[in-house]
């Protein structure tokens, strides 16, 4: 099981480096952009109030760079959830250094929808739908990328979140 893990992690990475062309979800701004926003804490959240078809783990920072191809130069602080790799279920919460930072962090996170489009399209084409509809928003000095079934309820939880609710 373990090496099947590997196998999946491994097409995601190279998924990661073949981004294709195609309709782009377009990222927004909620709330005030000059709050701070704890990475681990806002995902935590996110992971706990959303209902996911797998099972969600942290990612070790390295690897989470890997994934969305970031320079550590422009990550402040970030927390990333993924699923097994049997979904394309993801929570993403990114904190950037500045803004060209977060305009980085927002194409590197349009580029990982894209690259995971190609890598589940003839893996589990069923994933496509969560793939089409992802939620992506820029909240104070964060970004956000949550891909899961109920993108309307993973938006209401993003733009009602705050560090208190935690």
């Amino acid at each position: 099981m373990k090496k099947i893990g590997v196998i999946l992690m491994i097409i995601m990475m190279t998924g990661a480096l073949f981004t294709g062309c195609g309709e782009k979800a377009e990222p927004s701004v909620s709330g005030n952009v000059n709050s701070k926003i704890d990475a681990k804490k806002m995902a935590d959240y996110l992971v706990e109030n959303t209902t996911f078809t797998d099972d969600m783990s942290p990612v070790d920072m390295e690897i989470f760079l890997s994934l969305y191809n970031l320079d550590e130069s422009v990550v402040k602080d970030a927390s990333l959830y993924a699923s097994t790799g049997a979904t394309a279920e993801e929570v993403a919460v990114i904190t950037a250094t500045d803004k060209t930072g977060m305009e980085l962090i927002r194409k590197s996170c349009q580029q990982r929808v894209e690259a995971q489009k190609q890598a589940f399209e003839n893996y589990v084409p069923e994933e496509l739908t969560k793939l089409e509809t992802p939620v992506m928003k820029q909240v104070g000095d964060a970004f956000v990328l949550v891909v899961c079934n109920d993108s309307d309820k993973a938006e209401e939880l993003i733009d009602n979140y705050t560090n208190t609710e935690v």
